[in-house]
């Protein structure tokens, strides 16, 4: 079954467990680790439900030992940006952080693969170590995209705490290095650290924040708004200093960030509420007009402080 999604209907075998059903393995030392069919591939295998009746096969590799960040903190990323707080790994206090590690299982998701299906009740939580995952739901065969989410980033909080069903898809844009772990273990890490739900809070505060923002955006209709605040929130969590020369040799600005996570002109459209071609017209227009551009897998963006401002932040000069 795909992590937070629904059971497979795939044929089941004759011992009674569906055919392509991990099974789970002990390894030496008290770890554990997944097998589907061969040990040998070391991979935690699940089927992805596509239709009714159709499933395919995904792959989620263990996190080799030697790739894992030690000392505990996620790699950092910059972050660009205001319009973001801190992630909720860095909200953690240390012992709760700990107690994650010792409680999740680390897990790699390929990308395209989802950590979770809209519509379908399933209990795991998933702290993003590395990487980056898009959450959208499907409205009458149209998809609107809700936030993109990075390093430190929570994944399945809301299920975890009123056991409804997920709200939204997430699926892998990178690939992603996480840690996994059922939504009881996860309660029982921030009853046993009571500091950390705050960090839970903060999470839903700063995305309820971010919807009704976007939402006022709409009245009045400001497409320009709603774009750069989509902009701002990419270059906060994935943004990175751009350190290169136009070619009239004038150094780019020190706010200049590029974004290497892909995200096209239509996912941007889908996230601020309009279609491509308005996306494709307001990045043609002034005052955007060479001041971001969106290539395969990158967005370029030369002026963090034009974004705030288009964005509703304060005038930067």
């Amino acid at each position: 079954m795909v992590a937070g999604g629904p059971r497979s209907s795939c044929r089941r075998s004759r011992g009674g467990r569906s055919a392509t059903r991990p099974a789970r393995r002990t390894a030496p030392g008290g770890s554990w680790r997944w097998t589907s069919g061969s040990p040998r591939t070391g991979r935690l295998t699940c089927d992805e439900l596509r239709g009714p009746s159709a499933c395919r096969r995904v792959h989620w590799t263990r996190a080799p030992r030697e790739a894992r960040p030690r000392g505990g903190e996620p790699r950092p990323v910059p972050r660009g940006g205001e319009m973001a707080s801190a992630p909720f790994w860095d909200a953690l206090p240390a012992a709760a952080r700990e107690a994650l590690r010792r409680t999740g299982a680390p897990a790699v998701i390929r990308p395209g693969a989802f950590l979770t299906r809209e519509h379908t009740r399933a209990s795991q939580v998933f702290v993003l170590r590395t990487g980056a995952v898009k959450v959208w739901a499907d409205r009458d065969g149209e998809i609107a995209i809700l936030d993109v989410l990075g390093p430190g980033d929570l994944v399945g909080e809301l299920e975890a705490a009123d056991g409804g069903v997920r709200h939204a898809s997430v699926e892998a844009l990178t690939r992603v290095e996480a840690l996994v772990l059922p939504a009881d273990r996860f309660r029982g890490v921030l009853d046993a650290h009571p500091g950390s739900a705050w960090a839970v809070a903060a999470v839903v505060a700063e995305r309820l924040r971010d919807a009704n923002e976007l939402r006022m955006a709409h009245f009045p209709d400001e497409a320009e708004r709603r774009l750069a605040s989509r902009l701002l929130r990419l270059a906060a969590r994935f943004g990175t200093p751009l350190k290169e020369e136009r070619a009239d040799g004038v150094a780019a600005p020190d706010d200049a960030v590029r974004i290497e996570v892909p995200v096209s002109q239509q996912d941007l459209g889908r996230w601020a509420g309009m279609g491509r071609r308005k996306v494709a017209q307001l990045l043609a227009s002034d005052p955007l007009r060479g001041g971001v551009t969106v290539a395969r897998g990158t967005i370029t963006v030369r002026s963090v402080a034009v974004l705030r401002l288009l964005a509703g932040g304060d005038d930067p000069g």
